[in-house]
């Protein structure tokens, strides 16, 4: 095998010559999910190795491959009906772009990525939530469907375009968080909500314990806002508790006042003020960013381990939603002791996004219990027999 033989592949494929320079692994941008499934069969009958990303905003750099495939071409609105509420996207589509497309039609995705960039693939493969979570749910609940085109080159549509159909339900929650372990995620049926029409944030400053204390009051209150975040930037002392409602002007002014009421520290921001606060900005080139499940009385202690194992890290706690997003720089021996310390406390340690070094020696993005490598491997092979797809899944 050689990089010229990989390239021809390409030119024979897809009609293009390959990118990149002499020393570096091929890549090319297929338009349609035939040319992907027509090239993974070529990779499985050669056993080249492959890579696959998106725009390269979330993951910047791609483990070893021979082929290096992006989803970009693959970015047309396929159907958006703001009526049934179901939109089918293409892979390679921005976020940005797919929630402007829907605000036309006074419809969105209710949920809110980090990263500028990101495309709707890489959100689905990575299972990238933002603070939306606490309300509306992971990104798993708001998704109807997907196509995948496996390692050997098969294009599975699974799941359905109406909000009642389950079939394929399964298939659609094994491939969102794998990333790209199981296949190619090609195009993706979404959850459409209606838009909101008015919305607030409050925000109060504070040590930790003050912030956690006045959240856990909104909790026990019985309030859910639609986002609910404790936040404290890399480097600094000091958190905030962030709290947002959505939904019509006379919803949102009932929930600002119950807000308040629970919890009069809250200084609130106007619409256009509210919308801007929750704005969050990819992470460095060299970030890793780590996602900890824990119960709201757990987040504490959590934090604790997460600053002693790396400190200086920016943090976001999600008590609602049952979950912590930690951001910063660490190398493979240090996300290790945070696993470690994550088991000692019993919750889930996931890798949202790492260097490809990073990436490679840890194995696996997971907190996966001792004793599942076989039951992964074995799900892997249904999907790619020859194992072409290059994803940091290797538990075996």
């Amino acid at each position: 095998m050689s990089r010229a033989d990989v390239a021809a592949a390409v030119a024979a494929i897809t009609g293009d010559a390959a990118a990149g320079a002499a020393d570096e692994p091929v890549g090319a941008a297929p338009r349609s999910e035939a040319q992907f499934a027509a090239l993974l069969r070529t990779t499985a009958e050669h056993g080249w190795r492959v890579a696959v990303g998106g725009n390269a905003s979330w993951r910047r750099d791609r483990p070893a491959a021979d082929l290096h495939l992006t989803t970009s071409r693959l970015d047309a609105v396929h159907a958006a009906d703001a009526g049934d509420l179901v939109a089918t996207v293409g892979a390679g589509l921005r976020w940005a772009d797919l929630q402007h497309t829907l605000g036309a039609q006074g419809a969105w995705v209710a949920l809110d990525p980090p990263g500028t960039e990101r495309t709707v693939g890489s959100v689905v493969a990575t299972g990238t939530a933002g603070a939306l979570h606490t309300g509306y749910g992971a990104v798993r609940d708001h998704l109807l469907g997907l196509t995948l085109v496996t390692g050997d080159g098969r294009i599975l549509a699974v799941g359905g375009r109406v909000v009642k159909n389950v079939a394929g339900f399964d298939l659609t929650r094994l491939a969102c968080g794998s990333w790209g372990a199981f296949g190619v995620i090609t195009s993706v049926t979404l959850r459409l909500r209606a838009r909101p029409t008015a919305e607030c944030t409050g925000r109060v400053e504070g040590s930790w314990h003050d912030v956690e204390e006045q959240a856990l009051r909104l909790l026990d209150a019985g309030l859910m806002p639609h986002a609910l975040e404790l936040r404290r930037e890399a480097g600094e002392a000091a958190w905030t508790l962030r709290v947002r409602a959505l939904g019509t002007e006379t919803g949102v002014d009932a929930a600002r006042g119950t807000l308040a009421e629970v919890s009069p520290d809250l200084a609130f921001a106007t619409a256009d003020g509210s919308a801007d606060q929750w704005h969050t900005t990819g992470p460095a080139d060299d970030a890793v960013v780590l996602r900890v499940g824990a119960l709201p009385t757990q987040c504490g202690a959590v934090v604790e381990h997460l600053d002693a194992a790396a400190p200086g890290g920016r943090v976001a706690v999600h008590p609602a939603a049952g979950w912590i997003r930690w951001e910063g720089h660490a190398d493979a021996d240090t996300v290790r002791r945070l696993r470690e310390s994550a088991a000692a406390l019993g919750v889930p340690l996931t890798v949202e996004r790492a260097p490809a070094a990073v990436l490679d020696a840890l194995g696996h993005t997971g907190a996966l219990p001792s004793g599942t490598g076989p039951l992964v491997d074995g799900i892997r092979a249904l999907f790619d027999p020859s194992g072409v797809l290059a994803a940091p899944l290797e538990v075996g």
